[in-house]
């Protein structure tokens, strides 16, 4: 049971958030990488505003290994609401934070390697309008970022080729096809030039 007056102890906080390193078979909490004044904090703070859940996400060790865990707390509150029970469960969410961990990075490989090629790289949704566009394109057409993106093909870059290459991007989203294409463009410069997508 958890009371305001009298703020739980380390030992008592482990016995707590060691649930699952029971059902595991190892103890959770091996050493103090948790911020046990901060989750105390938060629920007192839940208590004294008289909240029944509670969630929170908290880093440990587990065996040496850094861990990730997510913890949902039920508060039943006693005579007066001085005293709570509470249940929580907590889940080991390590995997799920690396895998974002992962995507994240992936992703930021990924953006530094299209803005930096020389090759226009544009991604269209499935309205056909840009929701990407490279440095490369930017440059190409003398266009800001804003201005390019939400437009079609034939929208801002002049090209007389335009409805016949937006035709091949339906074409390509509703058959999950490559599609291959010659657009002509009319650079910043005023020199026409040929891509080949």
């Amino acid at each position: 049971r958890l009371d305001p007056a009298h703020p739980l102890t380390k030992a008592e906080w482990l016995a707590v958030a060691d649930i699952q390193g029971a059902a595991s078979g190892a103890r959770i909490l091996s050493a103090a990488a948790v911020d046990f004044a901060e989750i105390e904090a938060l629920y007192l703070a839940a208590i004294a505003k008289g909240q029944t859940h509670l969630k929170y996400n908290y880093v440990t060790e587990l065996n040496g290994e850094v861990r990730h865990f997510h913890c949902q707390v039920e508060l039943a509150y006693g005579h007066k609401g001085k005293s709570v029970s509470l249940f929580a469960v907590i889940q080991d969410i390590t995997e799920r934070v690396q895998a974002e961990q992962s995507r994240q990075a992936h992703e930021q490989e990924f953006r530094a390697l299209v803005e930096n090629t020389p090759d226009l790289v544009v991604r269209y949704g499935r309205d056909c309008r840009r929701i990407y566009v490279n440095k490369a394109l930017i440059d190409a057409t003398g266009l800001r970022r804003e201005q390019l993106l939400g437009t079609g093909p034939a929208e801002n870059i002049a090209t007389p080729e335009a409805a016949a290459y937006e035709a091949k991007l339906r074409l390509a989203l509703e058959t999950g096809e490559s599609q291959e294409f010659k657009y002509r463009v009319k650079s910043r410069s005023g020199r026409d030039f040929t891509w080949h997508m």
